[in-house]
């Protein structure tokens, strides 16, 4: 699980960088089988993942995520996304919703794809996704986040 303190900071980022961001695609693809998203514990690779953040149909957000276990057999590895929508009337940043894959301990790449209704408000989707160990008693370490965002 990731603390507070580590959540409120990605908001603060949302806040700060959403100003910055430049007009986004209506399709993200985030990292690569050969560059992908790494997961470490003790300086070592445990997992990784890649994928893409789009607008299925005009209707949703999905993430479509590959992930894999670099230590085929150990703890879990998922990819867990957070789905963020832009109120124009407002310029906040409105979070409506989280997706969770499935842990995998296999080291062939293993597909999902989730989605997440478009808020009818909204302007633009982001999604915050990152790749994790499951510890199972203890906090589960992360990737560092991976921000995919497109307009409706």
């Amino acid at each position: 699980m990731r603390s507070a303190v580590t959540w409120l900071a990605r908001v603060a980022a949302l806040t700060v960088c959403g100003a910055a961001v430049a007009q986004p695609a209506s399709a993200v693809y985030w990292r690569s089988a050969g560059n992908p998203l790494n997961v470490y514990e003790n300086g070592k690779v445990q997992g990784q993942a890649y994928g893409n953040y789009y607008n299925k149909n005009n209707t949703h957000a999905a993430s479509q995520s590959n992930r894999r276990d670099a230590k085929p057999g150990g703890d879990g590895i998922f990819v867990h996304v957070d789905h963020w929508y832009l109120d124009p009337g407002h310029g906040n940043w409105i979070i409506n919703g989280t997706d969770r894959t499935n842990n995998t301990t296999s080291g062939a790449w293993q597909d999902s794809t989730y989605t997440n209704g478009l808020w009818p408000y909204g302007e633009t989707a982001r999604g915050i996704i990152h790749v994790c160990e499951d510890h199972s008693f203890a906090n589960d370490p992360c990737s560092e986040d991976v921000i995919a965002s497109f307009s409706y």
